[in-house]
């Protein structure tokens, strides 16, 4: 049985708390100094550690700024050295290197005619993952060196990280055409199939960071986007175009559209 010897009254902060062990005969204690010192470092400690993740958390933001602004030089110079869009490009196989079969070469071999792949629906929405083009994209920019981080082996599975290039807040970057705008952009989503709100890329403050950076911070205008469908509107924002992002949530309930030329 543990007995205190010393109380509260009289206390001061020189004054040692000894507990007493019965069975060991000796006598141990911490003054108020000692402890108060013990809590100031514990108090360090997690702050530093909170500190760290905020640090890590931007640090993921800016490396998604910088992979959607390298796709967008990529493509851009991609097309003014072989005058066509990636995955689009008629006799690819004669023209980069180690691009002579699919998935880096469609089965249509590319058609030239200035659209990557299976259109976008209005939502953008749309499953892109097997459409021939839409892979060959990113194949080929990895294929004539414009990109890494693309697996070119011809056996990888249609997956971020594998023929899709992967992001650093998770999920990865899609290629669509918008019938309706007549523009590419990049998808940013959680999944590699139908985007859903439940499986986002982004948290909202993560999503208006991206989109801060990279267009008017507003979630339903400018080129940086999304929608309804794409993102959650009890959790990503209010679902109104003007509205702002609902950063205080902790969900990652976010995908974005990002304008891509």
């Amino acid at each position: 049985m543990m007995t205190y010897k010393a109380g509260f009254r009289g206390l001061t902060k020189n004054t040692p708390i000894i507990i007493q062990g019965s069975d060991s005969g000796r006598q141990s204690g911490f003054t108020l100094v000692e402890l108060s010192i013990v809590l100031v470092i514990i108090g360090l400690i997690i702050g530093g550690i909170l500190k760290g993740q905020e640090l890590i958390g931007n640090a993921q933001v800016k490396n998604v700024v910088s992979q959607a602004q390298s796709y967008q030089a990529a493509t851009a110079a991609f097309r003014d050295k072989y005058g066509a869009l990636p995955g689009d490009l008629v006799g690819a196989d004669n023209i980069i290197p180690n691009c002579t079969a699919a998935p880096c070469l469609p089965a249509a071999a590319g058609n030239g005619n200035g659209i990557v792949g299976a259109n976008a629906n209005a939502t953008y929405s749309n499953n892109v993952s097997a459409a021939a083009e839409n892979v060959a994209f990113w194949q080929q920019l990895a294929a004539a060196r414009f990109i890494g981080n693309i697996d070119t082996d011809g056996t990888s599975a249609a997956i971020f990280g594998g023929r899709f290039p992967s992001a650093a807040t998770g999920g990865g970057f899609q290629v669509l055409f918008q019938p309706l705008t007549g523009r590419h952009v990049l998808r940013l989503t959680g999944t590699p199939g139908v985007p859903a709100p439940a499986t986002g890329a982004l948290r909202p403050d993560q999503a208006l960071q991206i989109d801060r950076v990279l267009d008017d911070g507003r979630p339903g205008t400018g080129s940086v986007f999304t929608n309804t469908t794409l993102s959650a509107a009890a959790t990503c924002f209010s679902g109104v175009v003007t509205a702002p992002y609902l950063a205080a949530s902790g969900n990652s309930t976010c995908n974005l559209v990002i304008d891509l030329n």
